[in-house]
């Protein structure tokens, strides 16, 4: 039989209504946290994509990564 095993993040964010997301991923390497204010807004995107993602953040080293809503 064949079998996989994955990873499973669930993030759970509490801003006046409850919101889950579950993600599940083959591998998780690292995590990144960071200011949210630091959080800035994409100014070219899609609609589809604008209801998932809230913007995007810079590590100092200019890393960014997509931060999802």
């Amino acid at each position: 039989s064949h079998t996989s095993v994955h990873s499973v993040a669930v993030l759970q964010i509490a801003d006046g209504a409850t919101k889950t997301l579950g993600l599940v991923v083959s591998k998780i390497e690292e995590i990144e946290w960071c200011d949210p204010t630091e959080i800035q807004p994409f100014t070219a995107i899609t609609s589809k994509l604008a209801a998932l993602i809230q913007g995007y953040w810079c590590k100092p080293n200019g890393e960014a990564f997509a931060v999802l809503n």
